[in-house]
């Protein structure tokens, strides 16, 4: 014998016939052992509801002391998340009612004299079946806004660790470039060679600390901070950026017709092509070299290419160049953060695109990163 789930229905009608009608309906049920409470006017029917808490409400629209829809306020007041299992009941079909009461919290409506056994049953458990989805999605709401709350906390705090940590970490490596010179400027023609070595190591060692702290905040900062998109000429802004490295006057620079132009995040693009492009200048085995970038249409993305004649990549280390602080070469023979590609990699991928790369050892290397035709549709609290 399969047991019936008991459930408790709040009856708010001023009609004892009316009444009387719904509880025979609901008795015919064989899912469930319904028990009724009743109330003949509005003010009662709330006060039932608050000492009860029933599983579901049959309210009539029509009553003498409030109608249904003032109820209705009433009982969203009372209620602790202001959702619950109600039906509307109401003499003739009213688009207008009907729609009101679903705006108030009303789960479903139902017309005296045209609604029978199966019809009043159904309109009950689809009440409290939608009821206890909408309150479980309203509690996921409350508990990702606490957590969003949190985490726009905790950014905050981030944002503050990361201009103190920058401030306070700079401030010793001016002293120390500062002193190197004046030790430099000191020893003048006693500056042996040895010295002068080791003055420039130092050196090095300073620009390649400020550049790790650099990296960092921006590494930090992506997908937190947004820069409001604007219209960009791919090509134009490719020039922009070869113009900002001052590569040796014979490297030279191809870039394809054509360029793409879109609303985006100019300087998360740049930033993208500023270490592809200089990487390729960097790496460069020779100071004549050749970089091409290219483009290709794919729909709602564009794929860009980077492409040097350089010393190219051992397979091997394709997937180690994209993780942060990773270096292929000793930093004694290049100083470098092992910060560039691995930003390029979080700023391409926040922008919902991927990066790879292509090379073999002196086959040069090239480098494929796709971006959207158009901005990300999430909001961002903070914006640059």
């Amino acid at each position: 014998m399969i047991s019936r789930m008991p459930r408790e229905i709040l009856i708010i009608d001023d009609t004892p016939e009316d009444r009387a009608i719904l509880r025979r309906y609901l008795q015919l049920e064989t899912e469930y052992v319904n028990t009724f409470i009743e109330a003949e006017n509005g003010e009662e029917g709330l006060q039932r509801y608050l000492e009860h808490a029933p599983d579901c409400v049959l309210l009539d629209y029509q009553m003498p002391d409030m109608d249904g829809v003032e109820l209705l306020e009433a009982l969203r007041e009372a209620s602790p998340f202001g959702i619950f299992p109600i039906v509307l009941l109401t003499g003739i079909s009213s688009q207008s009612v009907a729609l009101t009461a679903m705006k108030l919290g009303a789960q479903d409506y139902l017309i005296k004299g045209q609604a029978g056994p199966e019809e009043v049953s159904r309109a009950v458990r689809n009440a409290m079946d939608r009821t206890s989805m909408l309150t479980i999605l309203d509690e996921q709401r409350r508990s990702l806004e606490a957590k969003n709350a949190e985490l726009e906390r905790r950014n905050a705090e981030l944002d503050q660790f990361a201009y103190v940590a920058s401030h306070d970490l700079k401030a010793p490596l001016r002293g120390i470039a500062t002193i190197a010179n004046w030790i430099q400027e000191d020893l003048g023609t006693q500056l042996t060679p040895e010295i002068a070595n080791q003055l420039r190591r130092l050196s090095g060692r300073v620009s390649r600390m400020e550049g790790l702290i650099d990296g960092l905040l921006q590494y930090a900062r992506v997908g937190r901070i947004v820069v409001q998109p604007e219209r960009v000429d791919t090509g134009a802004l490719v020039r922009e950026t070869i113009d900002l490295l001052s590569a040796p006057p014979e490297f030279q620079f191809a870039i394809a017709s054509g360029m793409p132009t879109f609303l985006t995040e100019r300087l998360r693009l740049q930033q993208v092509f500023l270490n592809l492009i200089g990487n390729g200048v960097k790496h460069h085995h020779r100071p004549d070299g050749r970089i091409t970038i290219g483009w290709e249409d794919l729909g709602t993305m564009s794929q860009f290419s980077v492409s040097d004649d350089g010393p190219g990549i051992e397979p091997q280390y394709h997937e180690k160049i994209f993780t942060i602080f990773q270096t292929l070469l000793a930093r004694d023979k290049m100083e470098n953060t092992g910060i560039g590609l691995s930003l390029v990699k979080k700023i391409v991928e926040e922008q919902w695109g991927r990066v790879t790369v292509e090379s073999s050892p002196g086959e040069g290397t090239t480098f494929r990163f796709t971006w959207p035709k158009s901005p990300r549709k999430e909001t961002h609290a903070n914006v640059e």
